[in-house]
């Protein structure tokens, strides 16, 4: 079920300022929705999921994963350590999300590529198995 806030909680939630909220929506980044009332004014409401996707791409940088860097796992040994299905590691690395070094038989990926993937799909709170995007962090 999806949840929505009110501007104002939303605001006080995240963090926001009011003008950056107002550009979200306008660029349609954050769904919202006008609700006409009886008694008051219409209500603007937006989708939690939204707001927690775009605060988790703020919040959550590669580097914050970069004291992990040089660890090696298979994918079944990432998929134990990280609680993570095998399934959805898998499907990181063929959708190159996930890169991976080939030794013998098997598929290696960083530590800390992966502790990045899998902090950003859960704060962005992506059930397992769910196609997500990761922000470009270049731009």
């Amino acid at each position: 079920m999806k949840k929505f806030l009110t501007k104002n909680r939303a605001l006080k939630k995240y963090k926001l300022k009011p003008e950056k909220l107002d550009s979200l929506i306008k660029k349609g980044t954050v769904t919202a929705y006008v609700l006409e009332s009886c008694k008051d004014e219409p209500k603007t409401i937006v989708y939690d999921d939204d707001l927690a996707a775009y605060s988790a791409d703020q919040s959550i940088k590669p580097e914050h994963f970069y004291s992990l860097r040089g660890n090696f796992l298979t994918l079944n040994a990432a998929s134990r350590k990280y609680d993570v299905h095998l399934s959805a590691v898998s499907r990181w690395v063929r959708q190159g999300l996930l890169p991976y070094q080939a030794e013998k038989n098997k598929k290696l990926v960083d530590e800390a590529d992966l502790a990045y993937l899998v902090n950003l799909s859960q704060a962005k709170k992506i059930r397992q198995g769910r196609k997500f995007t990761v922000p470009n962090v270049n731009t």
